[in-house]
């Protein structure tokens, strides 16, 4: 980028090299086409935010990340956080607009979820949601496949008493109640 707006003073890649390494970047600053200074970054992160990014991904959650800064890319946030970079994504500076609207702070709002603002308890509700989300559509599978069944048994008595022929005592409907209300509880 300095090179392609005619900065002047750039130093070699090899002295770049020698300040750089094990992750470094180097940031310039330009003033009046000079070249003013050269910063050296290293982004780390925090052991107990890099503990719940990788939880969030072990659990398939993905991760949104608003910056246009040049040394913030999915490649160097991959090796910070040591997860794939398929789990990240960057938002284009297009959308940021849009992004801030929704992520826009309230003063009074309806929640059924609610935390401190720290980034662990945060990633522990997108879990949990994400855990409670799963067994509601187990329990509406076992409930429908329990109804389904319960239609099929009630068509099989009604047909069987049309024949004169009682196939199912009341005391088995009784129990495959109870069983799928045991089930449904579980």
């Amino acid at each position: 980028l300095m090179t392609s707006h005619n900065i002047e003073g750039m130093p070699t890649k090899a002295k770049e090299n020698e300040f750089t390494g094990d992750g470094k970047e180097v940031v310039y600053l330009s003033v009046s086409g000079n070249l003013s200074a050269m910063f050296v970054v290293e982004l780390k992160a925090e052991s107990n935010i890099k503990y719940w990014v990788n939880q969030l991904c072990k659990n398939n959650v993905h991760l949104i990340i608003k910056s246009v800064d040049s040394c913030v890319t999915l490649k160097r946030l991959s090796k910070v956080f040591d997860i794939p970079e398929e789990f990240m994504r960057i938002i284009p500076k297009k959308l940021h607009s849009e992004f801030d609207e929704q992520t826009k702070k309230s003063v009074r709002l309806s929640a059924s979820m609610a935390c401190s603002g720290r980034f662990s308890e945060f990633a522990q509700l997108i879990m949990t949601a994400k855990s409670l989300h799963s067994s509601a559509v187990t329990g509406l599978i076992v409930q429908s496949i329990s109804i389904l069944l319960g239609i099929g048994m009630g068509i099989l008595i009604i047909i069987s008493n049309s024949f004169g022929y009682i196939g199912m005592p009341s005391s088995a409907v009784l129990i495959y109640n109870l069983i799928f209300a045991l089930i449904t509880y579980l």
